[in-house]
């Protein structure tokens, strides 16, 4: 690490440990394009829901998603155990992620969540998840297709892992 502009305080090859920033950091040319100003790690838990009728029922002891926010990139990770599911109608939604993602003009087309599901009607198999515009919702994709919901009939692991941007 290069420190500059310190007047040689901490003379040549300064050891930090525990550092607190009150601020952001800027990076090389200190223009605002790289400037850093937040991180975050945390916890979000999820629900899986049909677009159209009936219900998906998550294992409350799986449910629980993991994620780091460098500047407005969410990384997400985890998995999601499906207890049940009650006549499950219309696209596979999974709800409530910890930021809401940016508009179209902020980052179009590049908000994509990988999925594995297993014990599903075509398992294992990979789904593509895809979080809209202004959203906290991730909409799975199989075969370039929304996913359909009967896919699911209550014995599933969905194994999540992608990043998004935020709209802050």
């Amino acid at each position: 690490m290069t420190i500059k502009h310190l007047g040689g305080i901490f003379g040549r090859n300064p050891t930090f440990n525990d550092v607190t920033i009150d601020g952001g950091i800027y990076f090389e040319d200190g223009q605002s394009g790289s400037y850093l100003d937040d991180y975050e790690e945390g916890t979000f838990t999820v629900s899986l829901a049909p677009s159209t009728s009936g219900t998906i029922t998550v294992n409350p002891s799986y449910q629980t998603l993991f994620y780091t926010k460098i500047g407005r990139v969410v990384y997400i990770t985890g998995q999601i155990r499906v207890n049940a599911a009650s006549s499950p109608v219309g696209v596979v939604n999974i709800t409530s992620l910890p930021f809401v993602s940016a508009s179209a003009s902020q980052t179009p087309d590049t908000n994509f969540i990988t999925t594995q599901v297993i014990g599903a009607a075509a398992s294992p198999y990979v789904y593509s998840g895809y979080v809209f515009a202004n959203s906290s919702t991730i909409v799975l994709y199989k075969n370039g297709n929304q996913t359909s919901a009967a896919d699911f009939d209550g014995n599933e692991y969905v194994s999540i892992s992608g990043f998004y941007c935020a709209a802050t």
